[in-house]
């Protein structure tokens, strides 16, 4: 396990790749194949610092104070961070746990609402006339789709219901986080409809 003082290290030396890497092993919700490119990302290190921090119950030290700011200047105008869905994603899950960054974590949440389209899909980039996107719909749901308010404002329902046809022709690099995208969005929609979709999941 990567200690508080290790990540500290690293952020500060500027070894990203580094610590998002160490973040990331055995994380199901960011698959060892996206390491190369949120890695390159100093908003996805950060993010992924947050919740690391958040789940060990770390919030009071100097290197959590950086990595919110860091997320919180670099929103961008439109709600999003460098237009990637991936990336903004991350950053709104890391705030919506944080009460000073939560109103930054409902602005990307409302973006990324906006971006979603009627087949319940989401495009990779945070341009609403770019195609649906299996791995971006995916992470959305994978870590958004239980946090407070979403549920208000994703359709959840409809991006469980594309992912499910997607299952078929996805890869095998992708198939786990499209299980773990469905099994957490479905934990959030209604009686029968929670029941088929888990039917569904077992077969």
């Amino acid at each position: 396990m990567t200690t508080v003082r290790q990540m500290d290290g690293m952020w500060t030396d500027g070894q990203g790749k580094k610590l998002f890497a160490e973040l990331s092993r055995f994380r199901p919700d960011v698959p060892e194949f996206l390491t190369a490119e949120l890695g390159g990302s100093a908003v996805a290190t950060a993010a992924l610092s947050m919740i690391r921090l958040q789940e060990l119950s770390q919030t009071r030290t100097q290197l959590y104070r950086a990595l919110l700011a860091r997320l919180t200047v670099t929103q961008e105008a439109d709600g999003g961070w460098g237009g990637d869905t991936l990336t903004t994603a991350l950053a709104a899950r890391a705030l919506l746990n944080d009460a000073e960054g939560r109103s930054a974590g409902l602005k990307a949440v409302i973006l990324l609402s906006n971006l979603q389209h009627e087949d319940g899909m989401f495009p990779r980039a945070t341009v609403r006339r770019m195609p649906g996107d299996t791995l971006a719909t995916a992470f959305v749901l994978a870590h958004l789709s239980r946090m407070p308010d979403v549920a208000n404002r994703i359709r959840l329902e409809a991006a469980i219901g594309a992912l499910m046809a997607a299952r078929s022709t996805a890869s095998l690099l992708l198939s786990p986080l499209i299980k773990l995208g469905i099994t957490r969005a479905s934990g959030q929609i209604g009686g029968q409809a929670r029941g088929i979709v888990q039917l569904a999941l077992a077969s």
